[in-house]
């Protein structure tokens, strides 16, 4: 009886019990590590959104140098079709050498093709006179330079009387100040072609400032946009090309 009572109702012996892992890990120097990356992480995947728009200063290299792996290349659908086709064939060869250099995939579409999201979360590269890319023409009021009846306006808002003009310019994009718009624009789509690569007569220069402006075979203005960080909003000095055509 009494070792039934015993084995009963005597205190059991106590199991051992084991010690549960932190997600972090029992050491001091890998949990702060693990907490640094992941705050690290964190920053960066929040950094775009709340801080590219605000540090978007160009010039147009800068195109290139952030948002080449996110570039869409959009060609005119608005003109006449022999037109959009010869500015078409030249977009995507300009494309095609994009990818070449950069190794990456560079989407290229008509402006009609680029959807919402397109718009928004790409940067985008636009080609064409500006009456005959639909997306150009439908954002120009937003954009730092204007145009009116097929001529570029100086700052003043007065029109440069030249109907050989070639202009490459760089600024935020107006559906999404975070990316960019680089626009590849022209008196007509023949001034057009040519106008990326050296040796071309349409060859414009362009890399260390916002915009170049060129007629002929001549640079006729290049400088900078005036650039509100705060809203993402770039304009074109008032005094800028003031001298240009006069």
């Amino acid at each position: 009886m009494e070792e039934e009572y015993l084995a009963k109702y005597a205190p059991q012996p106590e199991k051992p019990v084991r010690k549960r892992r932190s997600f972090f890990g029992d050491s001091p120097t890998v949990r702060y590590g693990l907490i640094v990356v992941s705050m690290t992480m964190l920053f960066l995947h929040f950094y775009k959104s709340m801080y590219e728009g605000k540090h978007l200063r160009g010039p147009i290299d800068d195109f290139f140098r952030k948002k080449y792996s996110n570039m869409t290349v959009l060609y005119p659908s608005g003109g006449e079709r022999a037109a959009d086709s010869l500015v078409e064939a030249y977009a995507r060869k300009v494309a095609a050498g994009l990818e070449k250099k950069f190794s990456t995939r560079i989407p290229v579409q008509a402006d009609r093709e680029a959807n919402d999201r397109t718009r928004k979360r790409k940067s985008l590269l636009l080609y064409g006179p500006v009456e005959d890319n639909r997306l150009l023409r439908h954002i120009q009021d937003d954009l730092p330079i204007r145009f009116r009846d097929g001529r570029v306006c100086r700052g003043d808002g007065s029109v440069i009387d030249r109907s050989d003009w070639r202009l490459v310019f760089v600024a935020p994009n107006p559906y999404n100040n975070t990316q960019y718009v680089l626009v590849y624009t022209a008196a007509s789509p023949e001034l057009l072609v040519g106008i990326n690569y050296v040796g071309n007569p349409n060859y414009v220069p362009h890399d260390s400032t916002d915009y170049v402006l060129a007629a002929g075979d001549s640079v006729l203005a290049s400088g900078f946009f005036d650039k509100d960080s705060t809203r993402g909003a770039w304009s074109l000095p008032h005094d800028a090309l003031a001298t240009v055509g006069r």
